[in-house]
């Protein structure tokens, strides 16, 4: 779990610093919430909890659509 953690530390640093000094807010915003999701997915994972897929909810919406793929 550490080893996860400073991973996700070391990526944060190397890459946030560029887009804080470009000021550029949404790009900010849009990094720390895809950060967020990542790292919580990761910790999720390494816990060992069971994630279910997206694709199968992404498949219910469809076919409650009357689509199909």
């Amino acid at each position: 779990m550490g080893l996860i953690i400073a991973a996700y530390a070391i990526f944060a640093l190397v890459d946030i610093f560029p887009i804080i000094r470009s000021r550029s807010w949404r790009c900010i915003l849009v990094f720390i919430v895809l950060f967020v999701i990542s790292l919580t997915l990761a910790i999720l994972l390494k816990l060992k909890v069971k994630i279910p897929s997206i694709l199968l909810f992404l498949g219910d919406i469809l076919k409650s659509w009357h689509l199909t793929y």
